[in-house]
Order: structure tokens, then sequence, then C-alpha cells
């Protein structure tokens, strides 16, 4: 039964046996059992046995669905047949008759399955049996088959496709249970380079033989998904199977045309744009199942199928690239929100944006970055499709600036005047916008959860109304006073109650960058952090819950000094908390007050204990009595988990973005500490960190630092700058350095005013 019957064992299988009596003493059925049975047991072999009369089957059947699910895979293997063929016989009359109930059940375990594993065509760790489109699928086509009254499992047409896929699932399952020593089916991203050399996949230009395998993998299982999809409604209808597959049952349409003549027609491009602008996922599937998307678009062969491997993406990029074009069409038909409705309501043709959206990661096809090659490629793609005039432009605009909205919001300062400026310029106008943060919202949507965190998704939204504003004053850096004038106002009177000399004090030291970033509700507490000034050694600590469950506000208040994030990092460290944020200020007294959003870093929940643990580190780090160093070392000994090593580590400088401050971004595998290590750094080479930009997915950061030389203003010495990469690109790649500091931290230079004000 099970496996062993469909003649489908993999290495970590089990013998699924069912012994069925006829009349046959009982010592001479035990002496006969225990002849089979232990030379298996003896030998190591996992064997699942039962012993039951033909009624008893039945009746195992009846209570069971999974029991006669083995069944309907059973093949006898030895005895006499009567037995066998009186058990078998009630067992398939019960479920012909009780077709209703069994089909139900069926479809309902396989919606159970959908609810727990990714598809497999959509995952780069798929689950080779249970993911729709797996094995479990051809099995349930058999089921089916044999419930239904079908003369076969696959429609007549299908079964050399449906031999090709089973056949490898197959290898693949087997080679899995080879290499991973046990019973899983889930192929790992640390198996797959070992299994594609396994099954002899070798290398094609522009694939690594891994990403052969799992594209493979995931083609197949989608032609298996989109049968097995079929078969269901066929059978739960009560109708015979699809006499030629299911290419019959797609809708044709002018698109289809399309693709066999190679060209596009006015017809198909508008049929094609109402089917994304439907969010017609069926119709959509069933064009890349049957290769027309392949024919339609030129060149769409080189990402059908590719896996993407970061934390993040959840779908290879073709199927990404369809998601998105999806979501974009419902974005407009059904705005979740008042910001993408008011966005939604400023697009006359949407054109530009399903285009943009099924094509703006085109261009990733492992050869470099894929943003230039992408704009080539939907420049001929648009072309084909005959897309002109101001929509093929607007498609451009997007394929090319599709990730300047997500990038710059988590990455960069959006208090920072000139950045928004920037990103205004590269739009254009409000339209552009428009369609650029729907685009945004559809692709952090299609990608999966960790691109479209509220966290992440605010902060967008957040530079899509700056950048608005500057719009609609005409002239982009019109109003910043009016601004700062309206930002004081609020704090004032957030104020309001306290000795108008702190007030004033307060206000005429703070930079106005942090007056246009703070709520004026933090501003009372923040104000007590700074005033009266805080003692050379001293710390001020203030807490509130942050904007998302689970996290805290952390404000911290003490007088400025090269180093002092990394002291603050690493007492934060130390107390058990990860920094998701960073903001750092300075007042016109030499005050720094440094802001950040954190949470737990064991997943436990945040306690007064974790201030005070935080207090206590702080004041021994500033007081001199210990080396934070050792301290974090000895914290993380019990803690430091493995750190990912397919996380790429990179270190960007960037000049551009700020007038008054270098940009250096680090990305690379997240761990604890790691934040305390790159802001020692900074300091170690005398670099003042003037803000801090942290942003986390999965197990990848994007940490961005705006920073200076106090004495001199940007970095741009090279060597200097060459240096300070190279520390930093050694920092992100190896596990926390446990060597003490052989020096303290240079002392603070002498700054006259706010260095740190814009």
């Amino acid at each position: 039964m099970g496996g062993y019957g469909r003649a489908e064992l993999a290495p970590g299988s089990d013998l699924d046996l069912t012994v069925v009596p006829g009349r046959v003493p009982e010592p001479r059925l035990r002496a006969a059992l225990d002849a089979v049975l232990y030379p298996l047991w003896d030998a190591g072999i996992r064997v699942s046995h039962a012993v039951r009369t033909p009624e008893e089957c039945l009746e195992q059947a009846r209570r069971d669905l999974s029991a006669l699910a083995a069944w309907l895979d059973r093949r006898p293997v030895a005895g006499s047949p009567g037995p066998f063929r009186r058990a078998d016989a009630l067992v398939l009359a019960f479920a012909r008759e009780a077709r209703a109930d069994v089909l139900r059940g069926l479809l309902e375990a396989r919606a159970e399955r959908a609810r727990r594993h990714a598809a497999l065509p959509d995952a780069l760790e798929p689950d080779l049996k249970e993911g729709l489109g797996g094995l479990r699928d051809l099995h349930l086509l058999r089921w089916l088959a044999a419930v239904a009254g079908w003369e076969r499992a696959v429609p007549p047409g299908a079964g050399l496709r449906a031999e090709r896929a089973r056949d490898l699932l197959l290898r693949a399952r087997t080679g899995l249970h080879r290499l991973a020593g046990g019973r899983t089916d889930v192929l790992g991203a640390e198996h797959h380079a070992a299994l594609a050399e396994l099954l002899g996949v070798r290398e094609e230009p522009g694939w690594e033989a891994r990403d052969v395998l799992l594209r493979e993998l995931s083609l197949q299982a989608r032609w298996v998904k989109l049968l097995t999809d079929r078969c269901v409604l066929r059978a739960a209808a009560g109708e015979e199977p699809p006499p030629a597959g299911f290419r019959h049952l797609t809708r044709g349409g002018p698109w289809r045309r399309s693709a066999r003549a190679g060209r596009w027609s006015e017809g198909a491009r508008g049929a094609f744009l109402d089917l994304l602008r439907a969010g017609n996922a069926e119709a959509l599937e069933e064009l890349d199942v049957l290769g027309d998307l392949e024919r339609l678009l030129p060149g769409w062969a080189e990402v059908r199928g590719r896996p993407q491997r970061d934390p993040y993406h959840r779908y290879p990029v073709d199927l990404h690239l369809r998601e998105t074009a999806l979501v974009a069409g419902r974005l407009l038909r059904e705005p979740p929100d008042p910001f993408v409705r008011a966005a939604a309501a400023t697009v006359t043709d949407s054109t530009a944006l399903l285009c943009g959206a099924l094509l703006h990661d085109v261009g990733k096809v492992g050869r470099g970055s894929h943003v230039p090659l992408g704009v080539e490629r939907a420049r001929q793609l648009l072309d084909a499709m005959g897309v002109g005039g101001e929509a093929r432009d607007d498609a451009l605009f997007l394929v090319r600036e599709h990730l300047l909205l997500s990038d710059t919001a988590t990455r960069r300062d959006l208090s920072d005047e000139d950045l928004v400026l920037h990103v205004a310029a590269r739009v254009g106008d409000e339209r552009r916008l428009a369609l650029l943060y729907l685009l945004t919202v559809a692709d952090a949507l299609a990608t999966g959860p960790a691109a479209a965190t509220p966290w992440r998704m605010g902060l967008v939204r957040e530079l899509v109304a700056r950048c608005q504003r500057a719009f609609e004053r005409g002239r982009m850096d019109r109003g910043w006073a009016e601004r700062l004038t309206r930002a004081e106002a609020r704090v004032r009177e957030a104020l309001a109650g306290l000795p108008e000399r702190e007030v004033e004090e307060f206000l005429a030291t703070v930079p106005p960058a942090y007056l246009l970033w703070v709520d004026p509700a933090d501003a009372r507490a923040h104000l007590r952090l700074v005033l009266p000034p805080p003692g050379p050694e001293e710390a001020r600590v203030q807490a509130r819950p942050g904007r998302l469950p689970e996290t805290w506000a952390v404000a911290v208040g003490a007088r400025d000094r090269l180093g002092l994030l990394a002291s603050v990092a690493g007492a934060m460290t130390l107390a058990g908390l990860s920094v998701l944020t960073a903001r750092a200020f300075t007042t016109e007294h030499g005050v720094a007050l440094d802001v950040f959003e954190v949470r737990s870093a064991f997943n436990e929940p945040l306690e007064e204990d974790h201030l005070a643990r935080l207090r206590s580190h702080l004041d021994d780090a500033l007081a001199g009595r210990a080396d934070l160093v050792e301290r974090v070392a000895a914290r993380l000994a019990h803690y430091l988990p493995t750190v990912p090593t397919d996380v790429r580590v990179a270190v960007r400088v960037d000049q551009d973005a700020s007038e008054a401050f270098t940009v250096v971004e680090v990305e690379g595998p997240d761990r604890l500490g790691l934040l305390f290590e790159l802001a020692r750094t900074f300091a170690l080479h005398g670099v003042d960190v003037h803000s801090a930009r942290v942003a986390t997915y999965g197990p990848r950061v994007v940490d961005a630092f705006y920073v200076n030389d106090p004495a001199r203003g940007k970095l741009t010495d090279p060597d200097r700058l060459g240096s300070l990469v190279r520390a930093l690109e050694e920092v992100a790649r190896r596990p926390l350095d446990r060597t003490p500091l052989t020096a303290p931290l240079p002392p603070a230079p002498s700054r006259p005013g706010s260095p740190r004000a814009p």
C-alpha cells in the first residue's frame, strides 16, 4: 500500500504492508508474519504493517480517509489472490458508493495542504511531496480516477508529461533523502547544489546548475498543479477527465492568436491588459503553463522559473512579475487605504502601470545589475507589444526607478531636505510619483511579508508625502522655513506648562531637523534628557511603547562624543535589545539626543528590567568602568546565532544623497551586536555618526549611516574612505570580534556649535 504500492519508495520511506489472511490457523499466520517481518526489521527497514480481514479493510477505509487513499494505491505482492480480491472489491465498491463524500474529503485534504505548505512552483525551498504541484497531487490524480471511475489517472495526451514530472520529482526526492540522511521532503537551500550534482544537472549560460534544477522542478510542478486543479473540478462535478489534458479548457482569445503568430495586434494587447486589470490569475497561469507567455514575450524564458535567493522574495522571478501585475490591477480596482486610493485616482490610463509591473524585474537574468538590463529588455518588449507614446515612456521610467522609493525610505534620513528634493527631481512630476508609489506597493505585496511590513510601507508613504508637498509648492525647496515654523509651533504647544526659559532654550538649541522629525508628544520627555545638560559621564534614558507591537521607543541624552553611538548600541546588546531604527541629533550645547526603536533580541516580553540593565551598562561604559567589547563578547557567547553565509556583504558610499554628510551603507547578515561593532568601527576611524537608519529583512540587514569628520565635514579622502570601507566589510562578514580594544576610543574633539545640524 501507499508508496510501496505505487512502487515509489525513497530511501526514507516506510514499507506499508497489509496482510489479508484467508482461512489460516492463527499459529501458521503468526509464523508467516514473523518470517516476513523479522528479516526486514533486522535489515533496518521501517515497516508499517497491519493484519486485516477483507471486512476489516472495508471498515478501516470507512473510518479513515488516509487509509482509503493508501488502499487505492494497493499492489498485491504475494499470496493467494482470493482474500485480496474480496477486500479490493469491498473497498472500491464503498469508495464509489460514497463518491461524493470521498471526493469532498480528498479536496478538503488538498486545501489543507495548500494552507500548510507553499505551492511547489512558488517556493525556494519546496516540499516535493506535499506542496501543490508535487508528488501528492500526482497521487491525487490516481485516487480521483479510482473513485470517479475514470479509466486512467491522467487524461489522454497528458500521460507522457505526467511521467516526466513524476520521474523528476521522484529522482529529486530520492536524492534529497540520500543527502539529508533522513525522511525530509523539504528541499532546503543547503542541498540545492549537491542535489543538482547528484542528478547530473549541468550549468547553462546565465544559470547555475542549482537554479536549473529549481527551474525544472518549478515548471513541471506548475503543469501538475494546473492539471490537478482542472481534474479536481471535473471530478467534483461528476464529469469525465479532460480528453486532451487541459488545453481545450483555456479561453483562447486574441493573445493566443498573437502567441501563435509571434506578433501583437491591437486587439491582443487590449485583451492581455484587460486580463491583468481584471486580475484573471487563472488565465495568466494557463498562458504560462502552455508556454504562450514565452511566445508572447521574447526573452521571458530567461526569467521563467528563475529562483530569487534572498531573504524576502517568495516567488521565482516570472511568478513575482505576474503577481506584481495582478496586484497592481487590484490596487486600481480595490484600493486598500486612502493613500493608495488617492494615487489610483490620478491614473487615467493603466497601461504604463500594468506593463511596468509585469516587466520591472525582467532584467534579473543572472548577469550584473538587473535594472539597466531590465530597461533595455523592457524597451524591446514594449515595442513588440505596440505600446508607445507617454505610456511607453512611463513604463520604462517605472522599470528604471522601481527601487527608488523603497530603497530611499528604508536606507536614508527622510528629514534631510536635500534627499527629498533629490528624489522628487528623479521622479519628475506628481503623475509619475503616483504611478511609482502604486508599483512600489504592488512590488512589496507580491514580494512577501518581509518586504511589506507596516514599518517599511509607512516609511514609503512618508517619503511620497514629502515629495508630493514639494511638487505642490511648484519649487521643490519653497516653504521650508514655513514648515519649520509650523513644526516649532506644534512642539511649543506640546511643551506648554513648562518654564518659559527652558522651553525657549530647548527650541533654540535643538537642530531644525529634530523639530521637523519629532512627534510633539515626545518633546517634553526629550527636553528632560538634554536640559540641564548631562554631566560628562551621565546618560539619561527614557522609553515609551513603540509604533509596532512589542517595540519600544528609547531616547538617550548624553554629552556628545566620538563613539557615543557605539557605547549606546553595546549597552543595548548587553540589555538584550535589538535596534530597529536609530536617529541622532545634537544640540547647540553639545548634547546628543539619540532615539531608537527597539525590540527584545530574544523574543521575550519587554520589561522594565531591560531599561534598568540598559541604564546600568551605559553608565558603566561612559564612566570607563567596563570594556564593552569584552562584555558584549561574553553576553553573546551563549546566544550568538549561526551567521548566514548566503547573504552578501557590501559597503557602499554615497556622496550625493546629502550636502553635509557622507552616506555609508552596510549590507550583510544580521546578528546581535552588529550595530555596536559597526558604530565602534566608525569611532576607531575618527568618523562621527550623525544619524543611522537600521533596516532588517529576515537574516539580512541594510544599515545606512550619515557620517562626517568632526573637523573637516564630508569624508573625501580616498585612502581614508577605502580603509573605512574595508574595516566595515570585515565587521559585516565575520562573527563578533572578541579581541579587546588595544587602546581606548579617541577623545572627543573640541567642536563649537552644533556640528550635526543640517
